[in-house]
């Protein structure tokens, strides 16, 4: 097991402490179980960035079909996505995702259930934005023109009108990849995220927190905390660099 990674075996675990002479490890070990916290956090690390990224991939990749549906056809589309994304936005997420999570039976993988709800609250802004470009490219001479010569919708859609707005969705998968780990680590911070035998960066975050209550030792909490805030922020200056690269500009869709 993961959770197995890093224990001083054939030692008392208690001698050791994250900091001073004692330290085993890169960063140290857990109090009490003597794991190595720097395999902990590698392994959180990993787990949260593959649901943050496989949520984002599903929702982006939604947002776009439905974004560019909607510039497309407009019409009765575009009013009924409309008021479903404006039901979204007012529904109340955060509280329905923690409910889902304690209720979700032990059998079914949590890594699973966090993917699909990152996902089913993650679409909803991207494919607004979509949606409005899309119907500012919509209006061009180029699809127009393809419109003239008979093609099917779809075949303007992939052709024609989603390689102009392929910019524009990788900005939207770079910025929506922070949100979910933000969130990733948040509901693990509350009890309500992966199993407890799954290392997890809001799961090391949590359990730090009677050990800086005792004053016992405040690094515990540093080192994940520093981590989530670098992937975070990090993830953040990407999104914004890749809209400057790629140019990518949204001032049509008004």
């Amino acid at each position: 097991s993961c959770a197995c990674i890093g224990r001083s075996a054939g030692r008392d675990s208690t001698a050791f402490s994250l900091i001073g002479a004692a330290v085993e490890g890169a960063l140290g070990v857990v109090p009490v179980t003597g794991i190595d916290l720097f395999a902990q956090i590698v392994y959180g690390i990993r787990s949260s960035l593959f649901i943050a990224i496989v949520a984002s991939v599903i929702s982006i990749l939604f947002a776009a079909v439905l974004g560019t549906a909607m510039g497309y056809f407009g019409g009765w589309l575009n009013a009924i996505a409309g008021r479903v994304i404006d039901f979204m936005f007012g529904f109340p997420g955060l509280m329905f995702v923690i409910a889902i999570m304690v209720i979700v039976p032990p059998e079914i993988p949590r890594e699973l259930v966090l993917v699909f709800v990152l996902a089913f609250f993650g679409w909803t802004v991207p494919a607004r934005i979509l949606g409005a470009q899309a119907t500012a490219v919509n209006a061009r001479t180029f699809v127009e023109a393809a419109r003239a010569t008979g093609a099917p919708p779809w075949q303007i859609i992939r052709r024609e009108m989603l390689p102009h707005l392929f910019g524009l969705i990788v900005v939207l998968f770079a910025m929506s990849l922070p949100a979910n780990v933000s969130l990733v680590a948040g509901l693990s911070f509350l009890g309500v995220g992966l199993r407890g035998d799954v290392p997890d960066l809001g799961k090391l975050l949590s359990d730090s927190l009677p050990w800086i209550y005792s004053g016992a030792d405040v690094w515990y909490m540093v080192f994940p905390g520093t981590v989530v805030f670098c992937i975070v922020f990090g993830a953040t200056l990407a999104g914004d660099a890749l809209r400057d690269i790629l140019d990518v500009r949204t001032e049509d869709a008004s």
